[in-house]
């Protein structure tokens, strides 16, 4: 039978059904993995990098105070004043005006190394989908800033 622009279409819809189904049981599979990982690649000892940034008062202002990076304090306060939004790092690199996209990188590295200095995880989320700055944190570093 030869190939119609229906079963063309058909045959595409099957492809992407069999290609979901295939990444969701992978994801499920991963999942329990995930666990395991954050546990051993975490950002502070003890913590997990999927922990909620928590700190007291003090430490965040220490922290805070501790950003000379000048793109690693830019990408906190982007992120601070955007509270509960997901950026990727494209959209951060736009924003800010940073000539390159290592730079986002290089910001977050610089933020999750001041963080560790102070026994914190990095103050967002982070994600295949973006970056995203919880309110609650975005709070408390609105007042140490």
């Amino acid at each position: 039978m030869p190939a119609t622009e229906e079963t063309t279409i058909d045959e595409r819809r099957k492809h992407h059904t069999r290609m979901r189904a295939s990444y969701q049981a992978t994801a499920r599979r991963c999942h329990g993995k995930m666990g395991q990982m954050t546990a051993r690649h975490s950002s502070a000892p003890g913590r997990s990098s999927m922990d909620t940034f928590t700190a007291s008062p003090e430490a965040a202002i220490a922290f805070y105070d501790d950003l000379t990076d000048p793109n690693a304090r830019a990408m906190v306060d982007f992120l601070r004043d955007r509270a509960g939004q997901r950026f990727e790092a494209r959209e951060i690199m736009t924003a800010l005006g940073f000539a390159r996209h290592s730079d986002v990188a290089r910001a977050a590295f610089a933020v999750g190394e001041a963080a560790r200095q102070h026994g914190l995880t990095r103050p967002w989320n982070e994600a295949q989908l973006g970056y995203m700055m919880a309110p609650e944190t975005a709070d408390l570093l609105e007042r140490a800033s």
